[in-house]
């Protein structure tokens, strides 16, 4: 990661793959365990994007525009393509 650099991305990018993570609530001080509940929350998505190597992150209210190595383009889109 530590060659990943945020950057603005080319006007021409075209998202290809939307990979959304999601996690179980957590509980909270003063409240019982959740467990058992299978409420999911979307918690982070990423994006990329077809033919370059830019990534889209969001968490929360972070939105963070990375230019990552092209390896890590690479992998993340042929993700997708196993699941077809």
């Amino acid at each position: 990661m530590d060659k990943w650099n945020v950057a603005d991305l080319p006007a021409d990018a075209k998202k290809e793959n939307v990979y959304k993570m999601y996690q179980e609530g957590t509980a909270k001080l003063g409240e019982t365990s959740n467990k058992g509940k299978k409420e999911l929350k979307q918690v982070a998505t990423i994006t990329t994007y077809k033919g370059i190597p830019y990534i889209d992150v969001e968490i929360k209210n972070l939105n963070l525009k990375l230019k990552v190595p092209n390896d890590v383009s690479e992998y993340l889109s042929s993700q997708s393509q196993q699941k077809h």
